[in-house]
């Protein structure tokens, strides 16, 4: 009896080992071929764009006289996955993240989490849970330097992100 409990758990670190060996490759093999520099100016574009828009909402033109319509357009397509910049600075940000840990990046990914809580995207909240997976120590600690209403929304956002990886 001992001898096939010794077999089960041998075979459990071989299937966990085997699910986070998939689960690097996958990251190693997403082509991830953006610099720390591009990352964080996409993401600061990104969030120009969100202002932008949200600004035209109630007027229908944004404060630089661009429509709504072509806002949302430009938005979506920037945004769009799988080759969209921002969706490509997502998983070069996740690559980082898994690889080094820089807290630059993941400070930009809660910036743009807090300031675009207006977007249905919910790339950003997996990408965080995707982080999480691989980093949870340095993203919990990192998370800790925000304050409690940054807080209150990252987390949401993390949450939301691990309710997506348990549908899909």
């Amino acid at each position: 009896m001992r001898k096939n409990s010794n077999i089960l758990n041998q075979r459990r670190v071989s299937t966990a080992l085997t699910i986070v060996l998939l689960f690097f490759a996958g990251i190693a093999a997403s082509g991830v071929s953006m610099s720390k520099s591009e990352i964080l100016a996409t993401f600061k574009q990104y969030l120009s764009l969100n202002e932008e828009l949200s600004s035209s909402v109630a007027s229908g033109h944004s404060n630089s006289g661009k429509p709504y319509d072509q806002l949302r357009k430009e938005i979506e397509a920037f945004a769009a996955v799988p080759s969209g910049p921002f969706q490509q600075a997502l998983n070069a940000a996740e690559h980082v993240e898994c690889t080094r840990a820089d807290a630059e990046i993941l400070q930009g990914l809660f910036r743009v989490i807090i300031a675009t809580s207006n977007s249905a995207d919910e790339s950003p909240a997996a990408t965080l849970t995707d982080i999480y997976f691989c980093q949870s120590n340095f993203l919990e600690n990192q998370f800790k330097l925000l304050q409690s209403s940054e807080q209150r929304q990252v987390y949401e956002n993390l949450k939301f992100g691990f309710e997506i990886k348990v549908a899909y």
